[in-house]
């Protein structure tokens, strides 16, 4: 067994026979992709290394890691969608939820399978009281983790994430097989072999997606795994999920097996023979050493093989972080050639050793089949600690520092001033150097130096920040702009909103005309107070109606809005505001202030097409925070024709008025906040000749109120 504690990096060696795996690639990581067939969820795969895209496919095969003696735990396959997909295929829908699901086909029964990895591919129930839990850190909705452990029937799951504006998404979710019993620690690790749980995918208005098969294997081989996962791949080429009891299904009851496919092991070629001169060298030359560190034939200094490149190591650091003190003392008093650390602690030669050949090495006085001058005998403490080197829990360093007491000597400390030990995300990074806490900081999918789970941007350079503000490029919905400056608050920043011309001064209306034979059209009437310019009509997505600050400061020197004492409601109530509070407005005299004269007119309609007035109504209003607004006159109490807080207290008890064809009107306008105001205004009426209803499309006016 591998002694829980730190070696330092340059002294580990692999041992051959270890069950420990390290850690897939990351950075080339394939992730379940997720589309819109325009119906229904589809599944294929999603490349990170290449870009590759795969669909259909939904087979995914996993090697989980031990992270403690009860589970097994791994976060691949991810969950990914992108804006783009390739045809016929369309981008899932936005900002909606997407939940997993675990799944009992009918043409198994049963949420989840198991194979011990023996023989050929077959899979049956799983082991007593062993089960796979599907969790996220960091719950999206009010569930977080789902157990599925063989039973029939599906299992509800969780919101793993929420889809961007563009329909894309980049989320990875922990995949744990746990032991019988868990967490009682008594119960030992989950059995070696390879789990099969098949998984649904729903994104409404979808339909939920078939079923996408989950082949998470540990304490197996790759070509183990590879054959669990071909085997499954060739039963969904067959249509066993159809047809289970067609040729070639193998399907009986709740199992599954493939008998005519034999998992055979890679052939491993035979280790260069080489002449060791050194560790970590690039030009040794052929062993003399066998593998358990005893001389050859020819004699000279045994050299076991040789160490693995420090990064191909990084991931046993976690793993064997301090060298436990049990029956270190019995370990001490013998050499270290036939015990546990043969394998793992190279031997380190001295420089007379190395000038040494097979043809002139020195005797081996000791005769522990090793050549005197490649001997470290115990009692040898090459790093002054008063610890021999053969119980060293970190060497080069003094074992007996510890300034931040986790046990983990200065030297070999990977997270200085933190304990090593606490690692809440199972990331192998210490929480106290976490770059991302709750997340794998190894996972980056876009390699921007950023872990996904703290990710601005997926997919994107979270570095990258042309406009600066601090919206990444990648993710900007407003290029060039502030995306954070959106006083309406309506997710669209002020730099896109849709209106392009300001109109300051000058007369205005909010102008119906009739245009047959398609009806009634509303749109904006101004000469943008040009000297003895005709008005002309635009657009009203087009025209920017500037509301001045100085409307707010003449209200406030003005004592503000008024009220009527004594009176219940308050005559001025629907203006939305307290009695007294400043307020933006376009006055209906403009009395020579620097505003839009801003009118309503029907003056566009010709008379006899309709029966009786026309019919404003005011359909939608979206406003900043705090907004609200009014619209009435004032021939002495105050006559509201639209009010967004008391539509009860207008003329008609909602936010509609009636103006006669050919009519032309002003009003005061009163807003109670800044932003940007989106009104959506619809125009109607009766046409004479036939009875029939005439109704224009619903027109957005934009108010720009400045603060």
């Amino acid at each position: 067994m591998i002694p829980a504690g730190l070696i330092a990096p340059a002294t580990i060696w692999l041992l051959a026979s270890s069950p420990a795996r390290p850690p897939a690639p990351r950075a080339g990581h394939t992730d379940i992709l997720l589309v819109n067939d325009g119906a229904a969820v589809a599944i294929g795969s999603f490349s990170f290394g290449s870009g590759a895209i795969e669909l259909p496919r939904r087979v995914f095969e996993r090697q989980l890691e031990f992270t403690s003696d009860q589970l097994a735990t791994g976060n691949d396959p991810g969950f990914n969608a992108i804006p783009a997909p390739p045809a016929p295929y369309q981008p899932l829908p936005g900002q909606v939820e997407a939940s997993l699901h675990g799944h009992a086909p009918e043409w198994l029964g049963v949420n989840l399978l198991y194979w011990d990895g023996q023989g050929t591919p077959h899979f049956g129930p799983p082991v007593a009281g062993e089960s796979l839990r599907t969790s996220m850190s960091t719950p999206v909705g009010p569930a977080s983790e789902m157990i599925v452990s063989g039973a029939e029937g599906d299992v509800t799951g969780f919101s793993f994430a929420t889809t961007d504006p563009d329909g894309s998404l980049h989320q990875h979710v922990t995949f744990s097989i746990l032991s019988a019993g868990f967490p009682d620690a008594t119960t030992g690790p989950p059995t070696a072999g390879v789990v099969l749980a098949p998984i649904r995918l729903e994104l409404p208005p979808l339909a939920l997606s078939p079923a996408v098969y989950l082949v998470l294997g540990h304490q197996v081989e790759d070509w183990q795994l590879e054959a669990a996962r071909a085997c499954l791949a060739s039963k969904l080429e067959l249509g066993c999920e159809a047809t289970p009891d067609a040729a070639g299904c193998h399907v009986v009851g709740n199992t599954v097996a493939c008998p005519d496919l034999v998992p055979t092991p890679p052939t491993q070629p035979p280790p260069a023979e080489t002449e060791d001169t050194g560790l970590g060298d690039d030009d040794d030359g052929p062993e003399t050493g066998d593998d358990d560190g005893a001389a050859g034939e020819g004699g000279g200094c045994a050299v076991a093989k040789r160490a693995p490149s420090l990064s191909a190591l990084a991931w046993l650091i976690p793993l064997i972080a301090v060298a436990r003190r049990r029956r270190a003392a019995g370990r001490c008093r013998r050499k270290p050639r036939a015990s546990w650390l043969a394998g793992i602690v190279p031997v380190v030669l001295s420089s007379s050793c190395q000038e040494h050949t097979s043809g002139d090495d020195p005797a081996d006085d000791s005769s522990d089949g090793v050549a005197e001058p490649c001997d470290r005998p115990i009692g040898m403490d090459q790093d002054g600690d008063g610890i021999d080197d053969a119980c060293d829990r970190c060497p080069g360093s003094n074992d007996a520092l510890d300034h931040d007491g986790d046990a983990v000597p200065d030297g070999c400390d990977a997270c200085p001033g933190f304990d090593d030990a606490l690692n809440g995300d199972l990331d192998v990074i210490p929480d106290g150097c976490d770059a991302c806490p709750g997340f794998d900081d190894a996972l980056d999918g876009d390699l921007d130096a950023v872990p996904d789970g703290c990710d601005a941007c997926p997919g994107f350079d979270d570095a990258l920040d042309g406009d600066l503000d601090t919206v990444p490029d990648g993710c900007d919905a407003c290029p060039g702009s502030d995306d954070l400056k959106d006083d309406n608050q309506n997710g669209v920043p002020d730099g896109c909103e849709p209106c392009t011309i300001d109109y300051r001064f000058g007369h205005g209306d909010l102008h119906a005309h009739y245009a047959p034979p398609t009806g009634l059209h509303l749109e904006v009437y101004t000469d943008f107070g040009a000297p003895d310019a005709t008005a002309t009509l635009h657009p009203a997505q087009d025209i920017c109606i500037i509301v001045p600050v100085s409307s707010y400061l003449d209200s406030v020197a003005n004592g503000g809005r008024p009220q009527f004492t004594g009176m219940d409601p308050d005559p001025f109530e629907p203006m939305g505001m307290p009695a007294g509070a400043g307020f933006w407005y376009l006055s209906a005299n403009n009395l020579g202030m620097l505003q839009p004269f801003w009118g309503i007119s029907t003056e566009g309609v010709p008379p006899g097409i309709f029966d009786g007035p026309l019919q404003f109504e005011f359909v939608s209003f979206d406003m900043p925070a705090n907004g609200q607004v009014s619209v009435y006159q004032l021939p002495f109490l105050p006559h509201f024709y639209i009010s967004t807080s008391h539509p009860q207290l207008t003329e008609t008890g909602a936010n509609r008025f009636e103006m006669p064809v050919g009519g032309h009107d002003h009003h005061h306008w009163t807003f109670s906040a800044p932003g940007t105001y989106k009104i959506g205004v619809q125009v109607s009426g009766r046409r004479a000749a036939d009875q029939a209803a005439v109704v224009s499309d619903v027109v957005q006016y934009h108010f720009i109120v400045e603060p």
